[in-house]
């Protein structure tokens, strides 16, 4: 019942479905939704005491965050790691590959958007 690329399947249809509601509950055609999906290992817990909340950390949840912060507005952006479990499990997207600096000066990093 492990199955990775269900999974990312599944965040990619919510990713999907968020950005296709959002112009029918926000009045105003300016608002735009960028999404940053990366697969890996996370470590989740409840945070604070008057409002606990529920949290991820972790590198993985930092390179999603640096994905989607440099996204492109509208659109779902995926790393290579995500990519890779989409296809070697047969889901059936459209993939445009991007390039992008997520650690400052470093050599870009291959995402891809869904289409």
């Amino acid at each position: 019942a492990d199955q990775p690329d269900m999974w990312a399947m599944r965040a990619v249809e919510v990713a999907l479905a968020m950005q296709r509601a959002l112009s029918r509950v926000a009045d105003e055609d300016r608002l735009t939704m960028r999404v940053g999906l990366h697969t890996g290992p996370v470590v989740a817990g409840v945070v604070g005491k008057k409002g606990p909340r529920y949290h991820l950390f972790g590198s993985t949840v930092g390179y999603a965050e640096k994905m989607e912060s440099s996204g492109v507005p509208g659109r779902v952006q995926i790393s290579n790691a995500t990519h890779t479990l989409l296809k070697d499990g047969g889901h059936d997207y459209e993939f445009e590959e991007t390039h992008v600096s997520l650690d400052g000066g470093s050599l870009p990093h291959t995402t891809w958007l869904v289409k």
